[in-house]
């Protein structure tokens, strides 16, 4: 048991009365195998972004006490609502326990199930990430436009979705620091590097021959890609986003639209839809 120091320290967000005057935002929490993006919301308005690794065997009072943390400076906030995407069921039930035992907050989790007007090809869509799901919602929403959506995290991911909000598919290849580190791993001469921008595109060492390798490749991949898909989905918006995707941002062409929160947008959409439906 918590000795009486640490449980008021430990004073929860949540239990403002309902009277209680402040700032009500959303929080929005998108749960990925590396990163834990947390955004805050004054209405449409995103006032707050945190990361927190994803601990595998965190508990939701860790990561309660790294959002007071957060938010020590940051006066009269009231959650009340929470909404998660998660790709980690075990971190999934630490934040639904965080929403309720710390803030007393209402959880909205979207995934493919959630009834928000998007349409699949795929016969069953349940295998699609969460995360995926945010993000093809929100480019619908926010473009009403073919859009091809490029996420680039541990898996660098490419998804499309129609002007109509049908998910037509996607590509998943590995991401930039896992091509990074299975070298590493995988070849005896070869020794794990940091994701850098390559210099050259012909190295004349190890270290810059694998970084041109890697990124530049990913870099031509991807353009590969977003070309071909564009002949089916003509005049496509190119979104770019994800923890990686600002090492690459700058090597791409004008058209690729770097928007680094556009899962957490996602979520504040879904919530205003399922909220809207009564969910």
């Amino acid at each position: 048991m918590p000795n009486t120091n640490e449980s008021d320290s430990f004073k929860k967000l949540g239990d403002e009365s309902s009277n209680a005057k402040g700032t009500e935002l959303l929080m929005a929490v998108d749960i990925g195998n590396s990163t834990v993006v947390v955004g805050l919301f004054d209405g449409p308005r995103l006032v707050r972004r945190m990361l927190f690794a994803s601990q595998k065997g965190g508990s939701y009072r860790d990561y309660g006490i790294l959002l007071r943390l957060e938010l020590a400076q940051m006066a009269d906030v009231i959650i009340r609502n929470m909404v998660i995407c998660s790709v980690v069921p075990e971190l999934t039930g630490e934040w639904k326990k965080l929403a309720s035992e710390e803030y007393q907050a209402s959880v909205y989790e979207v995934n493919a199930l959630s009834d928000l007007g998007l349409s699949f090809k795929v016969d069953d869509p349940s295998f699609i990430g969460p995360d995926l799901i945010a993000n093809a919602f929100a480019a619908w929403k926010m473009f009403n436009h073919h859009c091809i959506i490029i996420d680039l995290g541990t898996a660098t991911t490419l998804q499309v979705v129609s002007r109509e909000g049908r998910f037509e598919g996607g590509i998943i290849v590995p991401g930039l620091e896992l091509s990074l580190k299975s070298l590493g791993q995988g070849a005896s001469l070869l020794k794990s590097i940091e994701l850098e921008r390559p210099t050259e595109l012909i190295g004349t060492n190890t270290r810059e021959s694998i970084l041109s390798g890697v990124v530049n490749g990913h870099v031509y991949m991807l353009k590969g890609f977003v070309q071909e898909l564009q002949d089916d989905y003509p005049n496509a918006k190119v979104l770019l986003t994800g923890g990686l995707a600002a090492s690459i941002k700058d090597l791409l062409d004008a058209g690729f639209v770097h928007d680094p929160d556009l899962t957490l947008q996602g979520l504040y959409l879904a919530f205003q839809e399922l909220k809207t439906k009564g969910l």
